[in-house]
């Protein structure tokens, strides 16, 4: 019987507030530490992969430089690259530009302000 009755008070200290208080608060701090740590592995994650494509994109562009610097070894790349970058062209070539309809200036089609004042003036005028 006396074992009972200290089975009884045990659990009796166990379960008062003031432990399940305790107990309520280190849950609660377990719980928020879990939190913080997902919360950072996201943010880690999330980093990781933008460096990895950071990295990709660098690996792609040096690839494209490796090609263009290859092309550079040959007398026919170098005119090639001049022509690209600097709009040089050979003796005997002729460079043909050609517009677009919609940026081209027609004249007459002015839609600056200083191209209406000035229809408008001649409409005064006549």
């Amino acid at each position: 019987m006396r074992a009972f009755q200290e089975d009884r008070k045990l659990k009796r200290k166990i379960l008062s507030r003031p432990v399940l208080w305790a107990l309520f608060i280190l849950a609660a701090i377990i719980a928020a530490s879990a939190l913080r740590d997902s919360w950072r592995s996201y943010v880690a994650r999330d980093v990781r992969q933008e460096a990895e494509k950071g990295l990709w994109e660098l690996e792609q562009e040096k690839s494209e430089l490796e090609t263009r610097i290859s092309r550079l070894e040959y007398p026919s790349g170098i005119e090639k690259e001049a022509k690209e970058r600097f709009n040089v062209k050979s003796p005997g070539e002729e460079v043909l530009v050609i517009l677009d309809p919609a940026h081209a200036d027609s004249g007459g089609g002015n839609t600056s302000a200083a191209g209406f004042w000035r229809a408008f003036l001649r409409m005064l005028k006549k």
